[in-house]
Formats: C-alpha cells, sequence, structure tokens
C-alpha cells in the first residue's frame, strides 16, 4: 500500500528531502531550546526523549520516502516558510503579538526568509549599568524566553505526528509538558522583570508597557475575568456585562508619569 507523504511543518512521514532538512532543523530547534534550560539540573529537563522521538521519525522518513527532484535551497525554504507559520499562529495565539523568532541556523536561506518576513532590528547586548540598561535588557530577555517557548510548542506539534505523541499519556508527551510548563514559568519572570524596570522608569517607558499589557495580556479574547476573584471564586453575581466594564476601565486609565 502506498502511504502519501505530507511536507507541512509538523508532519514527519514526509518525503526524503524533507526529512533531511526538518532532521537539521530539528536539531537546531532543540538546542536554541536547551540553552535556555542549561541553568536547571539535567535530572528535571527531559528535552532528549522528546527529541528523540521526532528524530526516529524522520530517520524512518529518510529511508522509507520518496526523493523528490529539488534542489537543496528550495527544500529548506520551504521548511522554513512551513516552520514560521507555525511559530507565528502560535504567537498570535498565545502572546497575541507577533515575537521576532531568532536565526538559529547556518543556512543562507533563512537569513534571506527571516528579512523578507520581519523587520528585525539591531539590538545592544552589552547595556549599560543603568536603569535604562536594565529595561532594555528585560525586553530583550523576554523576548528570547518567548522564542524559546513557540519553539518548544512547534516541536510538539511535530512530536505529536510520531507513535509517541499519538499517545496521549506516553512518557514523551509529559516529558514535552513538563519542560513546556518550565519554559513558560521563565517567559512569566521575565514579564514580571519588563514591568518592574518600566515602573521605575516611568514617562514612555510606562506607556509603553501599559499599551503592551492591553495589547497582549488584556487584549481582545483574552479573559478578565480571574482579576476580580476572591479565592479562587467570582462575586456570585458576576454577569458578562461586568467583564466588559471591568476591560473597558483598564483602557480608560492613564499611566503614572514622571
Amino acid at each position: 500500500m502506498r502511504v502519501e507523504m505530507h511536507k507541512g511543518f509538523s508532519n514527519v512521514q514526509t518525503t526524503a528531502n524533507d526529512a533531511v532538512a526538518k532532521l537539521n532543523l530539528v536539531e537546531e530547534l532543540s538546542r536554541f531550546v536547551q540553552q535556555g534550560l542549561d541553568k536547571l539540573p539535567p535530572s528535571q529537563v527531559r528535552t532528549a526523549p522528546v527529541v528523540n522521538a521526532i528524530k526516529a521519525a524522520l530517520a524512518d522518513s529518510m529511508v522509507h520516502g520518496h526523493s523528490e527532484r529539488q534542489t537543496v535551497a528550495a527544500t529548506r525554504q520551504r521548511l522554513l516558510d512551513a516552520y514560521l507559520t507555525e511559530y507565528d499562529g502560535n504567537c498570535r495565539l498565545f502572546f497575541k503579538e507577533l515575537v521576532v523568532p531568532a536565526r538559529l541556523t547556518r543556512w543562507e536561506e533563512e537569513e534571506h526568509v527571516l528579512a523578507q518576513r520581519y523587520d528585525i532590528a539591531p539590538s545592544r547586548l552589552a547595556p549599560l549599568p543603568s536603569l535604562d540598561g536594565a529595561l532594555e535588557m528585560a525586553w530583550l530577555n523576554l523576548r528570547r524566553a518567548q522564542q524559546r517557548w513557540i519553539v518548544w510548542l512547534c516541536l510538539g506539534s511535530m512530536l505529536h505526528h510520531t507513535p509517541q505523541g499519538r499517545e496521549r499519556d506516553s512518557a514523551e508527551v509529559r516529558d514535552h509538558s513538563e519542560v513546556a510548563r518550565m519554559l513558560l514559568g521563565e517567559v512569566r519572570t521575565m514579564e514580571k522583570r519588563v514591568l518592574m524596570f518600566s515602573l521605575l522608569k516611568g514617562g514612555e517607558a510606562t506607556r509603553r508597557a501599559r499599551d503592551w499589557l492591553l495589547r497582549t495580556a488584556l487584549g481582545d479574547g483574552m479573559s478578565v475575568m480571574e482579576y476580580l476573584e476572591y479565592d479562587g471564586q467570582l462575586p456570585s453575581s458576576w454577569r458578562s456585562d461586568d467583564e466588559q466594564a471591568l476591560r473597558a476601565s483598564f483602557r480608560d486609565t492613564a499611566p503614572a508619569l514622571t
């Protein structure tokens, strides 16, 4: 029986050409994620089983998938477009904003695709030892933490197409969920740093942080009901109109200026 091959980013049952490129990309994505977890004890971080399950499925496609008449460059560009589409979709779904991805491979095609899709501003990685420098680094570290969490979600979509990923309670699925929880915790920590230094700075920094909150965590489609809970319980008289009133009150409040 002929098995139909798929070339979308998350599908691991694919052509031999696509599998080779994906295997290389998966190694770079997983290395990027691991760099953000190196400060934790190895016993607490189990990325390898997840990555190995994906790589095993891709290795199978390298052996059994048919070979396309396509250049390596064309295969890579197609894969990068598919990956970045998945990446952007996760950003908009979970962060309600676009987080420019990090460049992770040495492929010339990646530099070209990133330049086409995003407005990439150069960043200074040696900020001055000052409040301005701390605020700048807080934003940079927040974006890096967000990038790693989104990349791990993208790898999770690949895992779900493997035999291990299709078992809802497999060790690999549990490992992926646990690592995702740790990475999201790092995002929340960096969010607090951004807000802390923005509040200390005041003025335009406060306005920027306020606008960011209203656009993301408090934006349309994000529930704000929990902010009026006491001990995990909403007021008994809560109505949907109350949520709209609460959301409107956030937008009507002007930031403190200095």
